[in-house]
């Protein structure tokens, strides 16, 4: 995994619902977690990674580990700035 994707780990929360705001800024909670949930969906090899590290989509948090995954694959999330 690349050292900058681990680095930015420590910069972004890791409860799913305030990464998913940061991934949809604007938008209700509940909808952000969709979009989130369909952007792991889509993203190829997403979500094979992160069950691998023992993801489950019912789960609050990621690990720091799928933390690194999902902003390896998706990108940082746009912070507004």
């Amino acid at each position: 995994m690349d050292k900058k994707v681990l680095q930015l780990v420590g910069n972004y929360p890791c409860k799913k619902r305030e990464l998913a705001m940061l991934y949809a800024p604007g938008v209700c909670p509940k909808s952000a977690l969709r979009l989130l949930n369909a952007y792991l969906h889509r993203a190829d090899g997403l979500l094979p990674a992160l069950e691998r590290t023992g993801y489950s989509h019912h789960a609050r948090h990621f690990t720091p580990k799928q933390l690194a995954l999902v902003l390896e694959h998706l990108g940082e999330p746009f912070d507004g700035e």
